[in-house]
C-alpha cells in the first residue's frame, strides 16, 4: 500500500538556519542570532533571510522549509541556500533520473555544467543532480546540487536543492548537502 509523506524532519549542521516559508517576520531573528555574532553579522544573515523568503514566495510549489549557510559566524555572509519541497504523485526514481539526464531548455540560462546520477541516502532512493548555471541578464553563475529522494512506499519525494553563487565554496556545499541528505527522515501515511 503507498503512503503520503505526512512529516518530515531535516538534520542540518550549526552552519544552517532553516525557517518555515513565510514565517519571516518571526523566524529572521532568531535565525540570524543563532548564525552570526554581532549586529552588523547579524543583520546580513537577517536581511538574506528575508530575501529568500520574499522570492521563494513566488514559486508555485509546496515549499516545507527554507535555508541559509553562514560558514562564518563573525561575517554573517550568506554563502548557501537550501529550498525543501514535497513533491506531490512524484514519478519512480528511475523515471525521474531519465527526465532529468539533460539540462531543460531555457534560453535565459547559459548551462556550463549538467550531471544527474542515482544515489542511495538513508530515506531511501534518490537522485542528485549537479549544475552551474548562468542567468543571461544577470551574468550570475549559480552553482546547485539538487537532491530528490523516493522513500520506499511513498507517492509522494522531497526534494532538496542547495544552492551558491560563490564558485569556492561550491565543494563545501556539495559536502554539506551529501550530509543533510542522509539526516533526512520521513513519515509516511495516509493525508487528512
Amino acid at each position: 500500500m503507498t503512503q503520503q509523506i505526512v512529516g518530515w524532519k531535516l538534520g542540518v549542521s550549526p552552519t544552517w538556519g532553516g525557517w518555515q516559508p513565510g514565517e519571516v517576520p518571526v523566524d529572521a531573528d532568531a535565525v540570524a542570532e543563532r548564525l552570526a555574532d554581532g549586529p552588523a553579522a547579524q543583520d546580513r544573515v537577517r536581511a538574506a533571510v528575508q530575501a529568500v523568503d520574499a522570492e521563494m514566495r513566488e514559486a508555485k510549489a509546496a515549499l516545507l522549509q527554507l535555508g541559509v549557510w553562514v560558514p562564518d559566524r563573525s561575517t554573517g555572509e550568506v554563502y548557501g541556500t537550501m529550498v525543501l519541497e514535497l513533491r506531490v504523485d512524484a514519478p519512480s526514481a528511475a523515471d525521474f533520473l531519465a527526465a532529468v539526464r539533460k539540462p531543460p531548455r531555457d534560453r535565459s540560462v547559459k548551462v556550463f555544467h549538467h550531471d544527474s546520477a542515482a544515489a542511495e541516502v538513508d530515506a531511501g532512493p534518490a537522485v542528485v543532480v549537479t549544475r552551474a548555471q548562468a542567468d543571461r541578464k544577470t551574468r550570475v553563475v549559480l552553482n546547485e546540487i539538487e537532491w530528490t529522494v523516493f522513500p520506499p512506499g511513498a507517492t509522494d519525494a522531497v526534494q532538496i536543492v542547495f544552492g551558491t553563487p560563490v564558485a569556492e565554496f561550491a565543494q563545501a556545499l556539495a559536502d554539506e548537502s551529501v550530509d543533510t541528505v542522509n539526516r533526512l527522515t520521513v513519515t509516511l501515511g495516509q493525508a487528512v
